[in-house]
């Protein structure tokens, strides 16, 4: 068995905090590695600081000349498409 399976077989739920592109992307691993990622976002959208970019980024591989709004829009749709449960204008108040 490997490690994933482990996890899949564990059917554990994960709370990932923030909704911008690193919180994304550990929830799509986490949905990949057989787990369950509830993403936590305080806004109303997911996007993070590329909500506030109106300028082309040129660093995103494969998406150059998207603005910020353009990233954060396809980000969102990404997640969207993948099923994953997301909880906006939502705050963890503790552990």
């Amino acid at each position: 068995m490997t490690i994933s399976n482990k996890l899949a077989d564990s059917h554990k739920t994960v709370a990932v905090i923030g909704g911008g592109p690193a919180g994304m992307s550990c929830a799509l691993w986490l949905k990949q590695l057989g787990l369950f990622p509830i993403l936590i976002e305080k806004d109303q959208k997911l996007g993070g600081l590329q909500q506030a970019s109106h300028f082309q980024n040129v660093w995103y591989l494969g998406l150059s000349g998207h603005t910020g709004y353009e990233l954060a829009d396809i980000f969102q749709q990404h997640m969207v498409a993948e099923n994953l449960t997301i909880l906006f204008a939502s705050q963890l108040k503790g552990i």
